[in-house]
């Protein structure tokens, strides 16, 4: 019997032998294999990459010539002023030199140049744009310079080959890189920065050329290639690109070294995970020798899986009800409570009705954190961060602790340093609730004495550090509980708080908003005596503006709040509202009233379709949680009706349900969007007008309203677009005054006949013509300060290049109109000076 044990053992430890000889040379070749594949992914890379530095290279190219082009339209229209414009643009001492030379070779403005030295002289005066290097002199750009059809002037512009590599030259992979510009023969145009021996002698190597040559037959079929070589005992990817549009290209070097860093433990990590996954395997195989008998689920795990399902489930449907019910009321009464904003004209009304509005708002958010507690138990809770006032939103919780405090007799006393930056970024709704959270805790184990609010701040960066303390004269805290101060669902010291109200949630919910902020809360507490509870929040500040005196600054709010208006009106419209509380009928046909639609209501599922095979309606408002028959069962029966007159028509979800994954249900359930209660007016015309045809929609216009002596007669005055940026213009004619006058003067006299050319062209079809018509726009558009209608016609002008007819068909007629625009505002704006 021993002797097959030791048969079996043996013959288990050789077959185990084998396997792991068989899995080392795996090990091996997949070494190998995998630093082959590594070496191609970045010779890839690096081919990539040039591609993308030649793009840069001839973006600086195309961009000198691009402005010589729009000097070049604006001498060929106003000759007189070429020395001006060259005065303006040439001799600034900065390396360059621009000048103006005839088709005879004559220097007309500047310098006189060759052409020898210089063959895009000669060029130009053919009709090209042209680059030309001189190794002596440097880097020349012309173009041509036209008076009507014919070719009066060359344009150019010199580089000092000394600013070459500081104006022309790219860099990338750091200073390891070596990266160069040279000609079709290979003689350098742009240099190396601080060219070294070193990197002489490597372009210079029999290795480099080699890998060159390589390189150059590929980019045969590409535009860009990069090869792997060795000079000296080290691996360098060599590459090249063409820098299309030019007579050059872009060659240069970088190690493998640089280049795979932190890339190579790719490597190591694949070989580590194999070892592992070996060692793993091997552990398995005597695993399954030794043991035979499998793992079984068990009656007791499978129960209590069960029944973890089942809490599960039933946690949700309670928070979605618990939603619904309380979340309803609280439509009910940010609904009315906007109707009052909207309607009452009287000073202290508006000031009750604004503060119960931010009250209301307040509490729903909280309410909404509190009754969404998954996200709390799954670390979903997200920050919404926006641009808020820090003034406003202290001076809300003040007046709302106040209010509290006033009611238990507790003295109220708020210190707030008025230097502090009002405008900063954050979510405004979280760090309310943190600071209300605190503040209402001290009035809540106060019994009497007084709660103290002072908030200091300090710079760090863009930054400030708001210091929130918070003290009170209540009954602190024990030793001995403050371990558990921020436990869920926990209330301390139950024998002198009971009878006080509270979850036990607030702290721990402060604690973890606070966390996810990047600030922290200190407590420091005497029992008997009272606590002082301290935040330090950091907020980014967008406006550098004071906080300043709070009580001063919202004295008069009510007469600064804003004035609502609808944004659209639609007569033609109808709308049907079903909800099974007569109060939210009567809110929506409120907030919906000034956009002129016909809003019908019903209260219950069976009436809805009734309604929907009598009538045809552009929109269906549906609430979800209504008796007998609810929104979802009503939307399936909906959609199942033969005579619907409503089969196509939008149906709104509407519900107090706030749980997370609740739009997803609704969109699955065949909704076809989803708003949340209690709804705002403009967060309701907005989905609204989103599933409304253009045809029953009139738009209105967002404008300035001020009261006039009659109640009933409001003044409208459109606030004006400036298509035109004048500062823009003025830069472009050398901050000269005269020049811009001249140079808008010009605009307008051809425009008509530019603006002909263009329908004439495009209704011909004729795109080579069009091309060129759009791209006089972009540029003498761009040259005024039009900047908008420059980059529009510059969009024209690349899809007539590349014969892309749908996006000229679909954007030329916009353009068109934006022209006539700004030639409008040309007019204007000369006759004004006049």
């Amino acid at each position: 019997m021993r002797n097959k044990e030791k048969e079996r053992a043996g013959e288990v430890a050789g077959w185990l032998a084998i396997f792991l000889m068989i899995m080392i040379v795996v090990g091996i070749l997949l070494d190998g294999k995998m630093s082959e594949l590594l070496d191609v992914y970045l010779k890839n890379q690096v081919a990539q990459q040039t591609g993308i530095l030649a793009e840069i290279a001839q973006e600086k190219l195309n961009s000198e010539i691009e402005t010589l082009e729009e000097m070049s339209e604006y001498i060929g229209k106003n000759e007189d002023h070429k020395e001006v414009v060259v005065n303006t643009f040439g001799h600034s001492g900065d390396g360059t030199m621009v000048g103006i030379m005839d088709i005879m070779g004559n220097a007309v403005c500047g310098e006189l140049l060759s052409m020898e030295e210089f063959p895009a002289i000669h060029e130009s005066i053919h009709g090209y744009n042209a680059v030309s290097y001189n190794k002596d002199r440097g880097l020349l750009f012309a173009v041509p310079v036209y008076h009507g059809d014919n070719i009066k002037y060359v344009l150019y512009k010199l580089f000092d080959k000394e600013i070459l590599a500081e104006r022309f030259g790219v860099t990338n992979y750091g200073e390891d890189g070596k990266i160069a510009i040279c000609d079709r023969e290979g003689h350098l145009v742009v240099p190396i920065p601080n060219w070294t021996e070193e990197e002489h002698m490597l372009f210079q190597s029999e290795a480099v050329a080699k890998g060159l040559g390589t390189v150059k037959k590929e980019m045969k079929v590409v535009s860009s290639a990069a090869e792997l070589v060795e000079y000296e005992g080290k691996d360098w990817f060599v590459f090249i690109a063409e820098i299309e549009q030019s007579d050059f290209m872009l060659v240069g070097a970088v190690s493998r070294e640089i280049m795979s860093e932190g890339v190579d433990y790719i490597v190591t990590l694949v070989l580590w995970v194999f070892g592992l996954l070996l060692v793993l395997l091997l552990i398995g195989i005597i695993y399954l020798l030794i043991v035979e008998e499998k793992a079984r689920e068990s009656d007791e795990l499978r129960e209590a899986k069960r029944t973890a399902e089942r809490e599960s489930r039933a946690k949700s449907d309670f928070l979605a009800k618990m939603s619904h019910e309380i979340r309803t009321p609280i439509n009910a009464v940010m609904g009315m409570n906007e109707m009052i904003l909207r309607e009452s004209s009287e000073k202290a009304i508006k000031e009750y009705a604004w503060n119960i509005r931010r009250a209301s708002q307040n509490l729903l958010s909280i309410v909404n954190d509190i009754l969404d507690f998954s996200k709390i138990e799954s670390g979903k809770m997200e920050l919404v961060e926006k641009e808020y006032s820090m003034g406003a939103l202290l001076h809300d919780v003040m007046n709302m602790i106040w209010i509290r405090a006033e009611e238990k007799e507790l003295k109220f006393y708020a210190e707030i340093e008025e230097s502090l930056p009002d405008g900063v970024l954050g979510d405004e709704t979280k760090v309310q609730q943190v600071i209300t959270n605190i503040l209402n805790n001290a009035v809540k184990y106060t019994q009497k004495g007084s709660v103290f609010l002072k908030v200091t701040g300090c710079r760090e960066d863009d930054q400030e550090i708001y210091c929130i303390s918070v003290k009170d004269t209540g009954i602190g805290i024990r030793e001995k509980d403050k371990e558990r101060l921020f436990d869920d669902f926990e209330q301390l010291d139950r024998e002198k708080n009971y009878g006080i109200e509270g979850t036990g949630l607030g702290l721990a919910i402060t604690h973890r908003l606070l966390d996810q902020m990047g600030g922290r809360l200190e407590v420091e507490s005497v029992y008997g005596e009272g606590s002082v509870f301290t935040i330090y929040l950091p907020q980014k500040i967008v406006d550098e503006t004071r906080i300043g005196n709070l009580r001063k600054r919202f004295t008069d709010q009510a007469e600064s709040m804003p004035q609502y208006y609808e944004s659209f009106v639609a007569p033609a419209v109808k709308i049907l509202v079903v909800d099974d509380m007569e109060v939210n009928l009567l809110v929506a046909k409120s907030l919906l009233k000034i956009t002129e639609m016909e809003v019908m209501t019903c209260m219950s599922g069976a009436e809805c379709l009734e309604l929907v095979q009598q009538h045809c309606y552009d929109i269906i408002l549906l609430d979800h949680m209504m008796p007998e028959m609810d929104g979802i069962e009503t939307l399936r029966r909906m959609k199942k009706l033969e005579n619907s007159r409503c089969k196509n028509t939008p149906v709104i979800a509407l519900t107090a349900n706030a749980i997370v994954g609740v739009r997803e249900r609704y969109l699955e359930a065949g909704f076809d969007d989803y708003l949340s209660k209690p709804v705002e007016g403009k967060e309701l015309e907005d989905m609204i007008r989103k599933y409304l045809p253009a045809s029953k929609v009139t738009v209105v216009k967002h404008e300035i309203f001020t009261e006039s002596v009659s109640e009933k007669d409001t003044e409208r005055k459109e606030v004006k677009k400036t298509l035109i940026d004048r500062t823009m213009g003025l830069e472009y004619c050398g901050g000269m005054e005269e020049i811009y006058r001249e140079v808008l003067e010009a605009y307008s006299e051809e425009g008509q006949e530019s603006l002909e050319k263009i329908a004439e062209y495009q209704k011909n079809r004729d795109w080579k013509n069009y091309a060129v018509i759009v791209h006089a726009v972009k540029s003498t558009s761009m040259t005024i300060g039009a900047k908008e209608l420059s980059d529009a016609a510059k969009e024209q002008e690349m899809a007539a290049k590349a014969g892309d007819e749908e996006v000229i068909e679909a954007k030329w007629k916009a353009v068109y109109t934006a022209y006539q625009e700004v030639l409008e505002e040309v007019k204007n704006m000369l006759a004004e000076e006049k």
